[in-house]
């Protein structure tokens, strides 16, 4: 690998951008306390769902697993080659994300919907989680993959789609019944955070562009790849044809990529 295709993120290409980087955080948390202040969460939750889970169950479905942790580690399989800062970026801030995520759950373990609420009360598709909402580990999760490319990518337009569908990917925790509306919030902050922690923690540490690191990322990405096809399931199975689909796609595609990069070494 080259000195030019093997640099890190440029650490000043995204301090400069102190509105992506703290306004989605602040205007979360502002959002959180207001919500809670108000005291609203449970009828602004069975508000949504009610009006939007019914709408269409498999479409809900099919949106809300775009947020499971593993769908999202496949998907930097296509950069492997082009973008190993990116993808050590998105892997750094993931490990953030998942003990943040999970010591908060642990910390403050606030009921689900399907442990509070009676069932004709609200609208439920998947599984009834009952236990560790706080925050939601999806929203979470996608947030901390578009923080690390919104705040590496300087593409206005294309960073404002992606922080769309993030935030109805967020929202979709509602509609299938499992999160609260704070919940959702919570992961907006946490995967922010961790995203923008990930881009700082890999600009320092340039393990994951190394030779050896590309080879040893592209190998536990592409068995995460593998498991996500043959083994692993999301729970909700009117998405089994996408969750497959994503897996094959992705596998293929890192497949061609880690091909190239043994070439490129050879």
């Amino acid at each position: 690998m080259s000195k030019s295709s093997g640099q890190l993120i440029d650490v000043n290409r995204y301090r400069n951008r102190s509105a992506w980087i703290w306004l989605p955080p602040i205007a979360a948390l502002i959002l959180l306390a207001l919500l809670y202040w108000i005291n609203i969460d449970r009828e602004l939750f069975l508000i949504l769902n009610g009006a939007i889970g019914t709408s269409d169950s498999v479409l809900w479905a099919n949106i809300t697993i775009l947020g499971d942790a593993l769908i999202l580690l496949v998907l930097a399989l296509p950069w492997i080659r082009k973008k190993p800062e990116l993808v050590w970026a998105m892997l750094c801030a993931g490990v953030i994300a998942f003990f943040v995520t999970h010591g908060l759950k642990e910390y403050f373990g606030t009921p689900r919907p399907p442990k509070v609420l009676e069932g004709g009360e609200f609208f439920l598709t998947g599984p009834a989680y009952k236990k560790r909402a706080f925050p939601s580990g999806h929203t979470s999760a996608v947030f901390t993959v578009v923080a690390v490319y919104i705040l590496s990518i300087r593409n206005n337009k294309l960073n404002a789609f992606i922080f769309t569908l993030s935030c109805i990917v967020g929202f979709s925790r509602v509609a299938v019944g499992i999160h609260w509306p704070g919940d959702v919030l919570g992961g907006v902050i946490v995967g922010w955070l961790s995203g923008w922690l990930g881009l700082v923690f890999s600009a320092c540490i340039s393990w994951g562009t190394s030779k050896i690191g590309q080879h040893v990322l592209s190998i536990i990405l592409l068995a995460c790849a593998v498991a996500l096809l043959f083994f692993y399931s999301t729970k909700y199975h009117e998405a089994e044809l996408l969750h497959r689909a994503i897996a094959a796609i992705l596998l293929l595609a890192g497949m061609v990529e880690y091909r190239a990069i043994i070439l490129n070494r050879s």
